[in-house]
């Protein structure tokens, strides 16, 4: 059975209503004194680091945190709350985006396969004979 996340705010130790210096600083805090590297095989330590890290990666970012501090955790789980795993984009951003058919800018356009003019996809034939170790015209 999966444990029930603690609040970000408190595995930080910082107030809702505090400044992102303030929550970068409290995180690094934290990664300092948790951090693998300095606590090896303990496996409190690990937790507590990845623990750390996760809500400093929701809380600093503005609209990560709005998320948060409006829906929870229930954001960052498909399905809502208490159904699975952790997701990379909230689950709730579909509230925040606009009609089909227009585009979010906060999102990242699909990159096309770039094609070549003509004549960069030609290869001279002096170019395919040393390929294919043909022989050379004196």
């Amino acid at each position: 059975m999966a444990t029930a996340k603690r609040d970000f705010y408190e595995v930080l130790g910082v107030e809702r209503s505090t400044t992102l210096d303030d929550i970068k600083k409290a995180y690094r805090k934290l990664a300092l004194q948790y951090h693998p590297d300095r606590n090896p095989s303990n496996v409190e330590a690990e937790e507590r680091f990845k623990e750390a890290t996760e809500a400093y990666e929701i809380l600093s970012e503005p609209e990560k945190r709005q998320l948060y501090d409006q829906y929870g955790m229930a954001a960052f789980t498909p399905g809502g709350a208490g159904r699975g795993g952790r997701q990379r984009e909230p689950a709730a951003r579909h509230a925040l985006r606009p009609a089909s058919g227009v585009h979010d800018p906060g999102e990242r356009p699909v990159e096309k396969r770039r094609r070549l003019p003509p004549a960069h996809r030609r290869v001279s034939q002096r170019q395919s004979g040393a390929f294919a170790g043909s022989r050379q015209r004196h």
